[in-house]
This record gives structure tokens, C-alpha cells and sequence, in this order.
């Protein structure tokens, strides 16, 4: 198995939240950011990281995706590979049903709504050399209200709660990026699973989840608020 874990990022969400601002019939990870579909930021960012192979797991409006991906040109700067549903399968679902194309022991996850200028290497490093299998990256926010909470030991960063209770005080959330080993797949048929909800807390049961704090912050797409402010976090004040 290859030491350069393979990406999954997930695609193939409805973006029921943005209707009203991208339309009806839109996927949300290719919404344009000053005219570059939103996707192509994180791919960016994964090829300057080295990562060779990506799997995007699709669903809602997945030709369109298919379709952007190959006018865009990426395909000659790296390994793309598609994993299509058939109907919605939660986060989990669908890295189960990209299981036969996954080709390393670890993968790193990816929500397709997010996007954070991470130092791959350095939690990479971090997950090795503490030797974890389960990994969630966390920021620190102010105000906690839109995400659910992550509470874990400062010590070793042991994961003691993955929660969707909402807090509007200072919490540590998830920012939408994993580390997994593909070990929880072994056990899930095919079919309808949540990570948040249906993996993690009876991971966290067994304390093999994992805090990776992040410090830089992250942008999350997925509300209409967020999206009308992406090219700010982006670009700053261009």
C-alpha cells in the first residue's frame, strides 16, 4: 500500500441550504469563487500537498461535477477517480461505496463544502507518530452555534464526545477533514450511514478517535452567509 494516503472527498450532498442562492438544480461543491468552481481551490490545495490520488464520491448532480472536473484540466495534474451513488448514502455510505477504489491502508476525508489552507504534512506526521487510526481535525471558534462539538482530552488529544449539540460559546468543532483507516468499512454493508452520527461515537466508545487541532481558520460553504463571504477568505481583499 502506498505511504501517500488516497483522498476522498465527498460531492454528493443535496446543498438544500443554498437553493435559494446557487438554484435549484446546482451542485454546490462547483458553485463559482470569483469564476473557479469551489472544488478546484481544494484540489489545489491537495496537489500542492503531493497527494496523487483523488476519489470523489459523487451523487446529487454528479455528471455536472464529472463535467466540470474534465474541462477544467486537473486530470493531467492528477489522479482523479470517480465513485458514483445511486441515491443518497451519508458520509459514510458513500466512502463505503468507493471502497473497491481505494487503494490505501489510510484516507484522508474531505468534506466538498470546506476548505482550509492545512499543513498535510504536519498532521500527517502527527497521526503517524501517535500512531492513531481515527482522526478529526477541529478549529477553535468563537461561537459554536452552527456546528456540533467536539470535546476531547487536552493531554492526549482522545476524543471523549462528537456531538451535535450546538454551544454558543467558545468550542472546538469539526472542520470537515479525517483521517480514517479503511479498517470501519470492513464491518458496513451497503447502505444509508453517517459519520457524525452513525460511526464516530461508537469509534469514541472504544477511544481510538482523535483530536488534531487546527489553527488556521476553515471556510464552510454550506449556508448562504458563508458562500457570499468565500471570496473574502479566499482571496482576502482582492
Amino acid at each position: 500500500m502506498n505511504n501517500i494516503p488516497d483522498v476522498i472527498i465527498l460531492a454528493g450532498g443535496l446543498g438544500t441550504r443554498l437553493r435559494s442562492v446557487i438554484g435549484e438544480n446546482k451542485q454546490k461543491v462547483i458553485v463559482d469563487v470569483l469564476d473557479k468552481p469551489f472544488i478546484l481551490y481544494i484540489l489545489d490545495e491537495l496537489i500542492l500537498h503531493k497527494f496523487e490520488r483523488i476519489i470523489l464520491a459523487l451523487g446529487y448532480q454528479s455528471k455536472d461535477v464529472i463535467d466540470c472536473i474534465e474541462r477544467s484540466g486537473y486530470k493531467e495534474k492528477i489522479s482523479i477517480i470517480y465513485s458514483i451513488e445511486n441515491k443518497p448514502m451519508g458520509t459514510a455510505g458513500a466512502i463505503k461505496n468507493a471502497e473497491s477504489v481505494i487503494s490505501t491502508n489510510t484516507i484522508l476525508v474531505i468534506n466538498g463544502d470546506t476548505f482550509s489552507k492545512i499543513d498535510y504534512g504536519e498532521i500527517l506526521k502527527q497521526y503517524r507518530n501517535r500512531e492513531m487510526k481515527y482522526a478529526i481535525l477541529v478549529h477553535k471558534v468563537l461561537d459554536g452555534e452552527r456546528y456540533g462539538t467536539v470535546e476531547f482530552c487536552d493531554t492526549t488529544g482522545q476524543i471523549n464526545s462528537f456531538s451535535e449539540k450546538k454551544s454558543k460559546t467558545c468550542s472546538f468543532v469539526s472542520i470537515g477533514v479525517y483521517l480514517l483507516s479503511v479498517d470501519f468499512l470492513k464491518s458496513l454493508s451497503l447502505g444509508k450511514y453517517s459519520l457524525e452520527v452513525d460511526i464516530f461515537p461508537n469509534l469514541i466508545l472504544n477511544n481510538i478517535v482523535f483530536a488534531i487541532r487546527q489553527d488556521t481558520d476553515f471556510l464552510d460553504i454550506g449556508i448562504p452567509e458563508t458562500l457570499k463571504h468565500s471570496s473574502e477568505f479566499l482571496y482576502g481583499d482582492k
